[in-house]
């Protein structure tokens, strides 16, 4: 349909339209979060992250109370190495949400960095009881168990990734070495060989001497 009225006459009322809404440039409507969020994600990708924090917590108090509010501290606390501190906050996100997975799986992040295998295990297995099929729990659940010296469950867990996901490097490197680590030296070598196949600087793509022990 045609209008009788050009672009340049239409711009006014298009102008008071977009105000109306709060949406007219540089004019953010008062306690917008969104400036904030903004200026927290510019400052993360510099690496600055206390200074993301800052600008976080600069938000509104009624933001405060907000699950992704919540979630966004806790990563951010997470990446500057306040791991307790990203925990609590973590915790806080998962009352806001129970059944988000994200929350759970990012609670296993400082968990890990902790090195507190067990609570991480805990956090993962809680992901995927909401997500089965989550690769992400399932990869980092492999290699807690890896830590753990559960190597039987974390061979499971790496074979079942590998089903779906053939060309993961890092499950089959993940796999050779649960292997080997039960003695499984025929399909260990298997595995590694795959890897030199596919990946021969990968770091830990080398068959082991018998001493070697995978950095943990």
């Amino acid at each position: 349909m045609s209008s009788n009225r050009s672009p340049s006459r239409l711009a006014p009322f298009v102008a008071v339209f977009a105000f109306a809404l709060g949406l007219a440039p540089g004019l953010a409507r008062a306690g917008d979060p969104g400036p904030h969020y903004q200026r927290s994600y510019d400052l993360e990708a510099t690496g600055s992250y206390n200074e993301a924090l800052i600008a976080l917590e600069r938000v509104d108090a009624a933001e405060r109370s907000a699950y992704f509010y919540r979630l966004r501290r806790a990563w951010l606390l997470y990446l500057g190495g306040r791991h307790w501190d990203s925990m609590g906050e973590y915790r806080r996100a998962i009352k806001l949400a129970p059944l988000s997975v994200e929350a759970h799986l990012g609670l296993s992040l400082p968990q890990l960095a902790l090195r507190l295998w067990l609570d991480a295990k805990r956090s993962c297995e809680e992901a995927l009881r909401l997500a089965p099929k989550s690769y992400v729990a399932t990869s980092r659940l492999a290699y807690i168990n890896y830590n753990l010296g559960r190597y039987a469950d974390a061979e499971r867990l790496y074979h079942e990734l590998l089903l779906a996901y053939p060309a993961d490097v890092e499950m089959r490197v993940g796999l050779a070495w649960s292997l080997f680590k039960q003695n499984k030296l025929v399909r260990a070598m298997a595995e590694f060989g795959r890897v030199q196949q596919i990946a021969p600087n990968h770091p830990y793509s080398q068959p082991p001497t018998p001493t070697a022990s995978k950095p943990r």
